[in-house]
């Protein structure tokens, strides 16, 4: 491994404090594309079914077999892919796939399904239990299946507009500002994920509100649209 330049390796000294040195590390990074390194588009849809079993967003986040991290690089880099795709078992993979074909959603479909499973791992983290603190408890008056048609709804109903602001919500997949992509709001933050409590707002309108009451922060958002700067 090379020696890091003075750019890339910076000490930090909180004056004469006792302690450690602090080192902050910079490694370099190519902005985000949906395209490989010889320019060719990159499509979830396109993908090897077998790929998007390690691909997908969560699993991104754990560290990857040395066979699949290759398969990443190599897709990445614009590569062969025939090594794998070859493989008795990309290849069993495959063949069931098109035995039983995966639903496919489009953007907007993709953020009800990223909402809804939000919503159930919250509530199935969130049941009063006690750790370090009390932990709010949260409960679901619906299935799955039944909360993805009634956030569907809301959408709908919303004309895929942001409850509070009026902002133009965006969908996964399809977004240019993620602050801008839908979330699900309790409108009652006290109250449970329930039929009538709950409301499709801007990521940021959701965390910005917070536990605060839903007619007092729509009052204050108000003030700053109607306010001149």
């Amino acid at each position: 491994m090379a020696k890091p330049s003075s750019l890339d390796l910076r000490e930090r000294v909180a004056g004469d404090r006792d302690g450690p040195n602090i080192y902050e590390l910079h490694k370099p990074c190519d902005p985000w594309s949906n395209h490989n390194r010889k320019g060719v588009a990159l499509s979830w849809n396109a993908l090897h079914p077998k790929a998007k079993d390690f691909l997908f967003t969560e699993g991104t986040l754990q560290q990857l077999s040395l066979e699949n991290a290759e398969y990443a690089h190599a897709l990445v880099a614009g590569d062969e892919l025939g090594p794998w795709h070859r493989q008795k078992n990309w290849l069993a993979k495959e063949e069931r796939t098109k035995k039983s074909p995966a639903t496919i959603y489009d953007a907007r479909q993709t953020a009800v399904w990223r909402m809804v499973d939000t919503v159930t791992s919250t509530v199935a983290a969130s049941n009063g239990q006690q750790v370090l603190r009390t932990v709010k408890e949260k409960r679901s008056g619906f299935d799955k299946e039944a909360l993805m048609t009634y956030v569907a709804n809301l959408l709908a109903d919303q004309d895929g507009l942001c409850a509070v602001t009026g902002i133009n919500l965006q969908f996964d997949g399809e977004e240019d500002d993620k602050e801008l992509l839908c979330s699900l709001d309790r409108i009652d933050s006290s109250g449970h994920y329930q039929p009538g409590n709950l409301q499709v707002v801007c990521r940021f309108v959701n965390r910005w509100k917070g536990a605060s009451p839903d007619a007092d922060f729509r009052r204050l958002v108000q003030l700053i649209q109607t306010s001149r700067f």
